[in-house]
C-alpha cells in the first residue's frame, strides 16, 4: 500500500505542463515476485473537492482479516478513516468504503499502529503513536481508539459496520 502522487506541483510547470495533479491511495498483491492485482483505494484530483489520501496502515482486529487505518488531508486539518478490502481478489473493483475514526485528540504528521509483523495481537483496538505538529522537538504521544468495544472479539461497537 503506498501514496502516489501523479507530479510535484513545484515542478509542474516547468517540466509536465498540463499534468494534473492526483494523490491517489493505491494497493497491490504481489505473488512470486509478479503483481497479481492492482487498485486504487481512494483518490483526488487537484480540481476535485474532498479529502486528500495523504498515509495509511493495516491494522489486523482478528487472525487473517485487516482493515485499513488512513489518513486523509483537509481544509479542516487531517481526518482518519478505517476501510476494509473486499474478501475475495475477484471483487478489487468494488468501491472502498470509508468510516470515520472520532480520535479524541486529533492527530497530524506521521503515524504508526500496532502490528501483529512487530509483535502486537490481533485487536478492536488501535493504538497509534504519533509525531505532533507545532512543537520545538517531535513528541510522541501514545493514543488509543476503540474500533469496537472493550472486549476485542466482540465486534458491534459503533465501528462495527465498517470493519465486518
Amino acid at each position: 500500500m503506498w501514496i502516489e502522487i501523479t507530479t510535484d506541483h513545484r515542478i509542474r510547470d516547468e517540466f509536465f505542463p498540463g499534468v494534473e495533479i492526483r494523490h491517489s491511495l493505491e494497493y497491490a498483491i504481489i505473488v512470486d515476485e509478479r503483481v497479481e492485482h492492482r487498485r486504487t483505494l481512494a483518490t483526488l484530483g487537484e480540481e476535485e473537492e474532498g479529502p486528500t489520501p495523504h498515509l495509511a496502515r493495516f491494522h489486523e482486529i482478528t487472525p487473517g482479516h485487516a482493515v485499513i487505518v488512513a489518513q486523509f488531508s483537509t481544509d479542516q486539518g487531517p481526518e482518519y478513516r478505517l476501510g476494509e478490502l473486499p474478501g475475495h481478489t475477484e471483487s478489487l473493483a468494488e468501491e472502498m468504503t470509508w468510516a470515520p475514526i472520532p480520535f479524541a485528540r486529533p492527530m497530524s504528521g506521521t503515524f504508526l499502529t500496532n502490528t501483529v509483523r512487530g509483535g502486537s495481537n490481533p485487536s478492536t483496538t488501535l493504538r497509534t503513536r504519533v509525531a505532533r505538529q507545532g512543537e520545538s522537538r517531535a513528541r510522541l504521544d501514545l493514543l488509543a481508539a476503540c474500533l469496537g468495544t472493550p472486549n476485542d472479539t466482540d465486534l458491534s461497537g459503533p465501528a462495527a459496520s465498517a470493519i465486518r
